[in-house]
């Protein structure tokens, strides 16, 4: 038996190596001075160890998180995702008046000009210091990360706060969905990047329960409402509700009447369309457009008509499939670690066996597909896109690492082997260059 004492240990080694990684992500910063506009990135130094290399598009979210008027601007690009930028908002208050009490920021609001690419000048409003909007994104980034972390223990039946579960070691495989380009790249730069992972770890968990006929019709109208919600953080959240609504039917059109079944369907939608089509007939009303930045930065969905008209159906088709191919070697040059994983298996197996027919995996195996060609319709798939598929992968490599735990040949020596790989991978992590889009 396994003492309390050893169980409270792993528990505090596993957390610790969550925080010791981001804290460490902060030596820097990385890019030199001269390379900040090939790699889209502002630097800022704390000391002489620590600082970061900052996204290029962090400063305007701390901006309209400082100024949410910005958000109704006629060319404002965040227009389509204010949700985080308004938390912040709303969460600085109580900061920037406590800290107000002893003379910080005493200086905020603040109006300022700043020079723009064409050398002519803008006014920029700021109600709080900029430390205090960057220190609640750096936060509310870590809680997203322990809401991921939450969402995944639960998948398979564990709870982040059972001092148990950290003993069933197949769990400790989660702990690549914080080690990636996403965290490295947008933990510590404002934005809505790290939501990519909780959706997908939202999407596999409620779709699954879906599955397993554990969520009613009024609790997922309620569920289609709060992704109508997140849909205002990130339009990732589509993917959620388009998996939830697909493994509903999965379950419900042989015992539900189809009449029944399309009126349902017309309550998730309406739920989901409530938030979202509120926030954009007030921006209409203001302005009379809704300006979506995506439709001219990649021309998102239009190049599929263009390119078929050029190539034809089979054109398309090999181009679909070819940046299906990149997706997958860009996914496993990121994380080779499961690429050893998936081949040193047989040594360590007696035989092997998986349920293609478990919920969970159904669903992480419908997300994956579904993910990587809603990103390919879009023509928008940088590496930080590709981690997104981390949560699947995830989720079926752990699904089938408990599925075999009986064929093991030897515990202890498959835990020795992927502790020493996963030594070698969370350093390569860290000290990586990169990427940065």
């Amino acid at each position: 038996m396994i003492s309390q004492d050893i169980k409270k240990y792993l528990v505090i080694i596993f957390w610790a190596l969550i925080v010791s990684y981001l804290f460490l992500l902060m030596i820097g910063p990385r890019v030199s001075d001269n390379q900040q506009e090939k790699y889209c990135v502002r630097n800022f130094e704390i000391n002489e160890l620590f600082g970061h290399s900052m996204n290029c598009d962090s400063a305007d979210y701390m901006l309209n998180a400082s100024n949410p008027n910005r958000l109704l601007s006629n060319d404002s690009v965040r227009q389509t995702r204010p949700g985080l930028m308004l938390v912040v908002f709303v969460l600085s208050h109580p900061f920037d008046f406590i800290l107000k009490k002893f003379g910080f920021g005493s200086n905020y609001p603040n109006l300022t000009l700043k020079e723009k690419i064409d050398g002519s000048t803008i006014e920029v409003f700021e109600k709080f210091h900029p430390k205090i909007i960057y220190v609640i994104f750096a936060v509310l980034n870590f809680l997203i990360l322990s809401g991921c972390m939450f969402f995944l223990f639960k998948i398979f039946g564990f709870s982040i706060f059972t001092i148990n579960s950290y003993f069933n070691w197949f769990l400790w495989f989660s702990l690549l969905i914080v080690f990636n380009n996403i965290t490295n790249q947008f933990f510590w730069s404002p934005s809505t990047k790290l939501l990519i992972i909780f959706s997908g770890v939202f999407s596999i968990f409620f779709s699954s329960k879906i599955l397993n006929n554990e969520i009613n019709k009024k609790n997922l109208i309620m569920i289609c409402f709060v992704l109508g919600l997140m849909m205002l953080f990130y339009a990732i959240f589509i993917l959620p509700f388009t998996i939830c609504l697909l493994m509903y039917f999965v379950k419900s059109y042989k015992k539900v009447s189809k009449i029944n079944l399309f009126l349902d369907y017309l309550l998730f939608i309406f739920s989901f369309l409530i938030p979202y089509a509120t926030w954009y007939f007030y921006i209409f009303n203001i302005n009379q457009s809704f300006y979506v930045s995506n439709f001219t930065n990649y021309k998102m969905v239009m190049w599929i008509p263009d390119y078929f008209e050029q190539q034809g159906l089979a054109g398309l088709t090999l181009e679909i499939g070819f940046k299906f191919f990149m997706i997958l070697k860009e996914f496993f040059y990121q994380y080779w670690f499961l690429l050893l994983t998936i081949i040193s298996s047989p040594f360590f197996y007696k035989k092997v066996g998986f349920d293609f027919k478990n919920p969970l995996t159904i669903c992480a195996a419908s997300y994956f597909m579904l993910y990587s060609f809603f990103f390919i319709v879009l023509n928008n798939i940088p590496s930080n896109i590709v981690t997104g598929l981390i949560v699947p992968v995830i989720i079926l490599l752990i699904t089938f690492l408990k599925q075999n735990q009986k064929n093991l040949r030897k515990k202890s020596s498959i835990i020795y082997f992927y502790s020493v790989i996963f030594c070698f991978f969370y350093f390569w992590s860290l000290i990586k260059f990169g990427p940065y889009s």
